[in-house]
């Protein structure tokens, strides 16, 4: 399981705390821990984001200076089909980001955050085991696949 989360660069300190707490559940991307000197931002930040399975979007009052970069991310994100997951600072009018508008959000609370980081790997562990089922499900279709074709192989000789 990937995750890429979208943020204001002034947001770092709560993107490293999520980073840190959805570890153990999914690798995830955020630019300032993945960006590589020397390579052009937006590609680099593109291919983090086709490489996820979850795109989460931290909005607060700081992202809203950043809209532009946040809407490019998340435009990036639904073009591609990627589950995208806002996650809306308490006070923070979600309608102001027209482009997560129709989506769920989880409450982001500053002062009960240890309460929104369990909603958000409540959230990450279900998306992994649902990932997991279907990887499951596809190779076990596979093996049966390949058992029938084997049958019919040795039937014929």
């Amino acid at each position: 399981m990937q995750v890429f989360i979208s943020y204001s660069t002034r947001d770092r300190a709560i993107v490293r705390e999520f980073a840190k707490e959805l570890k153990p559940h999914a690798k995830v991307w955020f630019w300032d821990h993945d960006k590589e000197p020397g390579k052009e931002a937006w590609p680099s930040i593109f291919a983090q984001i086709d490489n996820s399975d979850l795109v989460l979007t931290l909005v607060t009052g700081k992202a809203l200076e950043r809209a532009f970069s946040v809407g490019q991310e998340v435009g990036h994100a639904k073009s591609k089909g990627k589950e995208i997951v806002p996650i809306v600072e308490h006070g923070v009018s979600f309608g102001d980001l027209g482009c997560l508008s129709g989506l769920t959000p989880i409450e982001l609370d500053r002062t009960n955050l240890p309460k929104t980081m369990g909603e958000i790997q409540t959230h990450v562990r279900k998306r992994a085991a649902a990932k997991r089922k279907t990887t499951d499900d596809g190779e076990a279709l596979l093996v049966v696949v390949a058992c029938i074709a084997l049958l019919v192989i040795l039937s014929k000789t």
